[in-house]
């Protein structure tokens, strides 16, 4: 029985007890007399919080059902469930003085207690609690709970070797395959938070020796290796690129094997890695740069440059018969396997209802050729971040045919009138502008981001303000008056000068698109440090995972539009960037 068929079977015992009471029978009123005694607590304190959850303690509320201890430890679970840990750290607090047994009882509970020790208490006091109750866990699941919320708690204190530790106990009482991963990522992060930035490439290299053999989803930990990358980077250690690169190709992520190949490519190139003859350094080179271009599609930014430096297509021609034109055959035309979740799901789209969940639920069980026709469903309605979620997450499968049609799916392009006037305006290709926007927004003029950023390029109200002033000052438009930054006009053109600003100080492009998102200052102190790399190596020793992130995602979707709409030759921006 899921969540909301208990809610409900729970709801119709609650009105039958209220309908007796109100007929004068109040004896029939709590939940004692209609068998709910046992059932009751078990759905508040088992299941994850939701809305079904949300609404039984309403109506519990409403007939004042539950009291003390028990009241104040379900509006707990809901505080967490809203990320408001310090409330619910408080509320849990007549429980853990009163009954603390019952979070013993009831594991799911462990969970939230957990999150608000992790993020509201500045001390250690829910670790070593979780660590007493420790000989108290009545199962392997209460005991894996315990450790592994024991090791957040340790890490968000800084406490990494002490953490590590209980991570490692935490992992042989994993209950799945996710879990076991979950636990190795933290093992993995918190050594490289204890390595404090200094720690060698040989010690680093050991530690993924260790671990990958026990990686269930390469892919997971794609993130610890790009870190892994950056500090290798940062501090001249090359050489071991390669030797990464040699255990990647049997047991690592796609994406994370092409990181490796390509920067294994350009430090050999450059000269950072001393190797043979130059008639054997050229041809390792091309090998490294050929093994990550072969990764296709699943690391867009690194088969584009390799595509620059091999003389290869970046996007290649498409296979006989696999195009709709070659083979006869429209795009998207039927039957599919799962035609009624298909029409069903279009349908939102073709009357213009927002349908996020309904996509979440059931576009994951549909195949490539079902997620086309729903993205064309999608570009139509001008749901364009959706469409482009769709069509990435089939990008990186490894039995994915480029078509042409997908790239364009991927890269739509409303606002084009406007966006390739703005570029002009500001003397930037089309396609860097196209690309910057794509990554920030998606093409939704209205979206704001939690730091306060505004519209399709994202701007800061400040920086916006700034920048709207030195147009005008130069004998542009005057925004000023009326800066709405929702307006996708003034957006753009402030976004677009904004840009070309950037670049006028760095007099780089790479570096005026990573400024745009981690600041100037920031780009300046860290290229005053790398001042020796170029601009693709020096990319990866950038601090910030979000900013080095950044800069691929935009210069991967420039190219992407470069090459569909405007010049199949190399973007110019791409020999700039390795300068």
């Amino acid at each position: 029985m899921d969540s909301w068929d208990r809610a409900l079977l729970i709801m119709a015992r609650l009105r039958i007890a209220e309908a007796a009471a109100e007929t004068g029978r109040p004896e029939a009123a709590g939940p004692e007399a209609i068998g709910m005694e046992e059932s009751l607590p078990a759905y508040l304190f088992a299941v994850p919080p939701g809305p079904a959850l949300t609404w039984i303690a309403e109506e519990l509320s409403r007939l004042s059902l539950l009291s003390g201890p028990l009241d104040s430890v379900l509006e707990g679970r809901l505080a967490a469930a809203r990320s408001s840990f310090h409330r619910g750290l408080t509320l849990f607090g007549p429980a853990l003085e009163e009954e603390p047994g019952l979070f013993l009882q009831y594991p799911a509970l462990i969970d939230d207690l957990g999150r608000c020790f992790q993020f509201a208490s500045p001390g250690t006091e829910g670790l070593e609690l979780f660590l007493e109750w420790e000989p108290q866990a009545s199962s392997p699941a209460l005991h894996y709970r315990l450790l592994y919320y024991a090791g957040r708690i340790a890490r968000a204190r800084g406490l990494y070797r002490r953490a590590a530790e209980i991570f490692e106990r935490a992992l042989p009482l994993a209950p799945d395959k996710n879990q076991e991963d979950a636990c190795i990522w933290y093992i993995l992060d918190t050594r490289l938070r204890d390595g404090d930035g200094e720690t060698a490439g040989g010690e680093l290299l050991g530690l993924v020796k260790t671990w990958m053999p026990r990686w269930n989803d390469p892919p997971y930990f794609s993130d610890i290796l790009d870190r892994i990358a950056q500090r290798l980077a940062s501090s001249g250690q090359w050489k071991f690129f390669p030797e990464f690169l040699a255990l990647l190709e049997h047991g690592g992520d796609p994406l994370s094997a092409a990181r490796y190949a390509y920067i294994s490519g350009r430090a050999l190139a450059e000269g950072l890695i001393p190797r043979g003859d130059d008639a054997e350094r050229e041809d390792q080179v091309r090998r490294f740069f050929r093994a990550a271009y072969d990764t296709g599609t699943g690391a867009l930014y690194y088969r584009l440059m390799s595509a620059y430096f091999l003389g290869e297509p970046f996007l290649p021609p498409e296979e006989k018969g696999r195009s709709g034109e070659e083979s006869g055959e429209k795009f998207g035309e039927g039957p599919f396997p799962r035609q009624a979740e298909l029409d069903f799901l279009r349908g939102f789209f073709e009357e213009e209802v927002a349908a996020d969940r309904y996509i979440t639920a059931l576009a994951g069980d549909l195949n490539l050729e079902e997620a086309r026709v729903l993205a064309e469903a999608m570009e139509k309605a001008g749901a364009y971040p959706e469409q482009i979620r769709l069509i990435s997450s089939f990008l990186g499968r490894g039995d994915y045919h480029f078509r042409r049609r997908d790239m364009e799916l991927l890269s739509p392009r409303p606002f084009r009138e406007l966006i390739e006037a703005q570029a002009a305006e500001s003397g930037i290709a089309p396609e860097l502008l196209y690309g910057l926007v794509r990554t920030e927004s998606a093409f939704q003029p209205g979206i704001s981001s939690r730091a306060g950023a505004l519209g399709l390029t994202q701007l800061m109200p400040a920086t916006a303000a700034d920048m709207a002033n030195r147009i005008k000052r130069r004998g542009g438009p005057d925004y000023t008056e009326n800066l709405d930054l929702e307006d996708p006009e003034i957006n753009t053109a402030i976004g677009a000068y904004y840009l070309n600003y950037l670049h006028g100080l760095l007099d780089h492009p790479l570096l005026a698109i990573l400024a745009y998102n981690g600041g100037l200052n920031r780009v300046r102190r860290w290229r005053r440090d790398q001042a020796a790399l170029p601009g693709d190596l020096f990319l990866e020793t950038v601090e910030y995972p979000e900013t080095r992130e950044y800069g691929r995602r935009v210069i991967s979707a420039a190219a992407l539009y470069r090459y569909l709409y405007y010049d199949l030759n190399p973007p110019p921006f791409l020999a700039d960037i390795c300068k």
